[in-house]
C-alpha cells in the first residue's frame, strides 16, 4: 500500500526480512461477494487493514485495493482520501506485500525509509496506541489460516442450544437467547474432518441438524440443501456462505416460516364492504384475523381469498352466490399463493413450511377442501412443493356450509364448480389433516340451504385433536359481516276485508298482527302492518260499502339489532389459534383498522347462555337485542334461498338444522405432527 506518510511506511519496513508477518486486520469474509470476486488469486490471500485517524490518502497498486463506501455499497477507486470518518475509506492488502523482498521494492519506489530506526512490540511504551495496533504477527500463527470455523446466526424468538461434534475435536456447545447480534463461532475444525451438529430447545426433542457430514460438503451449497435440514419441523436454515478463508456460515431461524390462508365466506369481500359505507355488510371475522395476522414478523405471509360470488372493485355475482361455480377458483388461486411463497430465494434452503388456514362459511368448505388438496400433494411427493413439508399447523372454520350448487346437499361434485379440479372437494377432516382443527357454529341458524358441515363423525365423536363448539346466533352472527344497521323483517302479504279507518276493520288488522307475531315467535318483536294497497272484491258492486273491499298489508318488523355478537366467535377463534402457535397481532390492533368492540354485556351474557341454555334469560335476551333472523318469508327467490330446513335425514343437536356428518377415512396418509410449549410459545414437530 503506497501510504504518503513515511511514518507508516517506517513502522512497516523495519520488520526483519525473513519473518512474514501481517498488521491487526480482519479477514476479506465480510466484504460483499462482488468485492471478494475481485480479488486475486482469491480472496483469501488478501486481508482489512486496521486504519490509523490520521492519514490522509491512499493509492492502489499491485499490492493494495480501496475501496469507498456509498450509499449503492462498495466502490473499488484508484485512490482515497478520508475526510471526517475513516469508516468511509476501506484498505485491502495483499499477504505477499508482506514478505521482506515485496516491502522493500515498494518502499523503495517511495524513497526509502530508515532501516535503524528503532521499532518496539506489543506492549512498548516507545509506540502510540496507532503503532501497537499496526505491530506485525507472524502469518503462520494466523489463526484464519490455522484452523476452519463454522458460525451459526440465528434469527427468532427462541433460545436455540447448538452443539457441534465431531471425531477431531472435543465436543463445542454455544447458546443463543433468541436472535444473535453476533455469530456463534466453532471453531479448529479440520478441513479434513466430518462434523455433526444439533439445536436444542428447552422443553423439545434435540433436533439433529446434520450428522456425520464432512467438512468439505458443508462448503458446498447443492449437498447442503440435499441435507434437508429441518425436515421434522424446528430449526431451519435459510442461508448459507463460506468465507474466503473456507469457513462456513450457516444462518437460522428458530421455527418454521408461517404462511396464513383466509378464505372469506359467500358474498363477503373486505375490499369492497369498506369501500361501500352504504352496504348491509361489514368485514367478516375472517378479514380481521387476516388483518390480525402477524406479517410484520419476518418469514411470515398470508393470503386473503375473496368471498365466493364476489371481486374486489366489482358487482357481485348472482349467480356465483347461489351455485359457488367459482369454488375451484378460490383453491387455485391459495395453491398458487403457496407456490409463490415455498419457491423464493428466501426459503430455498428451508425444509418445512407451516400453514394456518381460516375459512368462514362456503369459505371453511374452501379451507377443508384446500387441507386435503395440499395433503394429497404432499402424499404424493408433488414437484410442485420442490421437496418441503408444508403442514398445517392450525385450521379455523366458522360455520362450514358448502351448498356448492345451491342445492343444500352433501354433493360438492357439480362439475362447473370443480372444472379446474381432478376431483371433487372433500371437506372431510381426520387427525392427520392438521396440528389441531377448530370449528365454531351456529346454534340458531336453521335455513334449508345453509346445512352444517360438522366435524362431528357418526355417533357424535370428534378426533382428539379436532374440536367444535356451538355458539347463540345465526349463521353471520357467528362468522361475522352484518353491518350495524336496522333491518326490515317482512312477512307474507295479508289481506283483509274492508277499509282502514273502520272499527271493525282495524280489530281484523290488529288480529292478524297478534297472529304473526304469534307464529314467528321471537322475543321483542313487534310488527308493523304497513298498508299498501285496497281493492273493490271480484263481484262486488261499486257501491262503496266498506266490506265491498279488501286493504292489502305488508307485515313488517322494523328491527334495530346490534351487530357485535361476531366478536365474541372472533374472540374465540383467536384464542384457540394463539394457544396453537399462530402468529397473530395483539387483538388491540385491531380497533386502528376496522370498528370493533366486545361489549361487557355480550362478553358475559354468552357464557351464561351457554352454560343455563337456549331457554335462559340470558340467551332471550341475546335473541332479542344481538341475534339476527337469517330466514326470509316472502318472495320465491328469498324463500328459496333462505326459506327454513323443513325436511332433513340428520338434524344438529337443537333439531332444526341439517347436519352432514364427517367421514375422516381414505383420506390422504400424512404424517401427524406434535406440539410442544415453550414458555409462551408453541413448537411443532413430526410424529
Amino acid at each position: 500500500m503506497k501510504i504518503v506518510e513515511e511514518k507508516h511506511n517506517w513502522l512497516i519496513d523495519q520488520q526483519i526480512d525473513e519473518l512474514e508477518v501481517l498488521p491487526p486486520h480482519t479477514t476479506t469474509a465480510h466484504l460483499p461477494l462482488e468485492i471478494r470476486t475481485q480479488l486475486k488469486p482469491h480472496a483469501s490471500d488478501w486481508i482489512v487493514l486496521q486504519q490509523r485517524h490520521n492519514w490522509r490518502h491512499v493509492k492502489r497498486d499491485e499490492f493494495t485495493r480501496v475501496f469507498i463506501k456509498t450509499k449503492k455499497g462498495l466502490q473499488s477507486v484508484k485512490s482515497g482520501s478520508v475526510a471526517d470518518s475513516r469508516e468511509q475509506l476501506i484498505i485491502v492488502k495483499r499477504k505477499s506485500y508482506f514478505k521482506a523482498k515485496n516491502r522493500n521494492n515498494a518502499f523503495a519506489s517511495n524513497g526509502g525509509v530508515d532501516p535503524n530506526q528503532p521499532i518496539g512490540g506489543y506492549q512498548s511504551d516507545q509506540l502510540t496506541s496507532f503503532d501497537q495496533v499496526l505491530a506485525s504477527i507472524n502469518v503462520d500463527k494466523s489463526p484464519e489460516v490455522a484452523e476452519k470455523r463454522i458460525l451459526v446466526s440465528l434469527e427468532g424468538e427462541l433460545a436455540v442450544s447448538f452443539v457441534i461434534q465431531g471425531a477431531d475435536t472435543p465436543t463445542l456447545s454455544r447458546a443463543s437467547e433468541g436472535a444473535t447480534q453476533t455469530p456463534l463461532v466453532f471453531g479448529k475444525l479440520s478441513e479434513d474432518g466430518s462434523y455433526s451438529l444439533k439445536a436444542k430447545i428447552l422443553g423439545v426433542p434435540e433436533q439433529v441438524l446434520f450428522n456425520n457430514v464432512p467438512y468439505a460438503d458443508l462448503l458446498d451449497i447443492e449437498k447442503v440443501k440435499a441435507l434437508k435440514i429441518g425436515a421434522e419441523g424446528g430449526v431451519q436454515l435459510i442461508k448459507h456462505n463460506v468465507s474466503g478463508e473456507g469457513n462456513v456460515h450457516l444462518y437460522f431461524i428458530s421455527e418454521p416460516p408461517s404462511i396464513g390462508i383466509f378464505f372469506d365466506g359467500t358474498g363477503n369481500n373486505k375490499y369492497n364492504d369498506i369501500l361501500d359505507p352504504f352496504d348491509d355488510k361489514e368485514p367478516t371475522n375472517i378479514a380481521k384475523l387476516h388483518e390480525l395476522y402477524d406479517t410484520g414478523k419476518k418469514f411470515v405471509f398470508s393470503e386473503y381469498i375473496e368471498g365466493v360470488g364476489t371481486a374486489a372493485g366489482k358487482k357481485d355475482s348472482i349467480i356465483d352466490l347461489a351455485v359457488a361455480y367459482s369454488f375451484d377458483e378460490r383453491l387455485l388461486k391459495a395453491l398458487a399463493s403457496i407456490f409463490e411463497f415455498i419457491d423464493t430465494n428466501e426459503l430455498i434452503l428451508v425444509s418445512t413450511v407451516l400453514l394456518d388456514c381460516f375459512g368462514f362459511s362456503r369459505g371453511a368448505a374452501a379451507a377443508r377442501a384446500f387441507v386435503n388438496l395440499i395433503n394429497e400433494m404432499r402424499e404424493a411427493q408433488d414437484i410442485r412443493l420442490v421437496g418441503k413439508e408444508v403442514v398445517f399447523r392450525f385450521v379455523g372454520i366458522f360455520d362450514t356450509v358448502a351448498s356448492i350448487g345451491g342445492d343444500g346437499d352433501n354433493d360438492h361434485g357439480e362439475l362447473y364448480a370443480r372444472d379446474e379440479l381432478e376431483e371433487a372437494a372433500r371437506l372431510d377432516l381426520n387427525q392427520a389433516s392438521a396440528g389441531a382443527v377448530y370449528h365454531l357454529t351456529a346454534w340458531d341458524e336453521r335455513r334449508d340451504k345453509f346445512p352444517l358441515s360438522s366435524l362431528k363423525n357418526k355417533g357424535g365423536s370428534l378426533f382428539a385433536n379436532h374440536k367444535e363448539d356451538y355458539l347463540p346466533g345465526v349463521h353471520s352472527d357467528i362468522g361475522g359481516g352484518y353491518a350495524p344497521i336496522s333491518i326490515d323483517i317482512e312477512y307474507p302479504l295479508k289481506r283483509i276485508r274492508g277499509i282502514p279507518g273502520n272499527p271493525e276493520h282495524e280489530a281484523k288488522v290488529q288480529q292478524e298482527k297478534l297472529a304473526i307475531e304469534h307464529k314467528y315467535q321471537w322475543p321483542g318483536i313487534n310488527v308493523d302492518m304497513a298498508y299498501r294497497f285496497k281493492r273493490l272484491r271480484y263481484g262486488a258492486s261499486r257501491s262503496g260499502r266498506d266490506k265491498d273491499f279488501y286493504t292489502t298489508y305488508r307485515p313488517v318488523w322494523r328491527r334495530k339489532i346490534d351487530n357485535t355478537l361476531a366478536h365474541f366467535g372472533l374472540h374465540h377463534m383467536y384464542n384457540e389459534a394463539v394457544q396453537h402457535g399462530v402468529p397473530l397481532k395483539e387483538m388491540a390492533r385491531l380497533q386502528s383498522i376496522y370498528p370493533y368492540e366486545l361489549s361487557n354485556e355480550v362478553a358475559t351474557l354468552v357464557p351464561k347462555a351457554l352454560k343455563a341454555g337456549p331457554t335462559s334469560q340470558a340467551w332471550q335476551k341475546l335473541y332479542e337485542h344481538y341475534i339476527h333472523i337469517s330466514s326470509r318469508f316472502t318472495g320465491t327467490t328469498d324463500k328459496l334461498a333462505h326459506g327454513e330446513e323443513t325436511k332433513a335425514k340428520y338434524v344438529t343437536e337443537n333439531g332444526q338444522r341439517e347436519m352432514f356428518y364427517n367421514n375422516g377415512l381414505k383420506l390422504p396418509k400424512v404424517d401427524i405432527w406434535t406440539s410442544f410449549r415453550v414458555g409462551g410459545k408453541v413448537v411443532w414437530r413430526k410424529g
